[in-house]
């Protein structure tokens, strides 16, 4: 093999590796969101903020806004991979929204 082709795969390589780190950080953790929640969120909120009629979030999308303006509001100096892991959980857990989309 030559010096040039060890150069190209050693490169392919290389890209592979960092796009798959980039793929694996964008699924949400809604386990991790649960934490970040309890650790947060549940000073103000208990279960009833989440199943009154009259609650704020009525699908996936307006959850992930709550929690973005939250985190916000609260300095938290969240990520966006932070606020999706915790969109997520809320969203499953309180709501049965399922899965939360992404932030485009």
């Amino acid at each position: 093999m030559s010096d040039s082709t060890r150069v190209v795969l050693a490169g392919a390589a290389t890209a592979l590796v960092v796009l798959s780190g980039v793929v694996f950080a964008q699924v949400e953790n809604p386990q991790r969101g649960r934490l970040l929640y309890e650790n947060h969120c549940t000073g103000c909120h208990d279960s009833v903020a989440h199943t009154r009629a009259s609650h704020k979030a009525t699908n996936t999308q307006e959850v992930r806004a709550q929690v973005a303006r939250w985190a916000s509001e609260l300095k938290l100096h969240w990520s966006t991979q932070e606020i999706g892991d915790v969109s997520r959980y809320v969203a499953g857990h309180f709501y049965d929204f399922g899965a939360v989309p992404a932030e485009k």
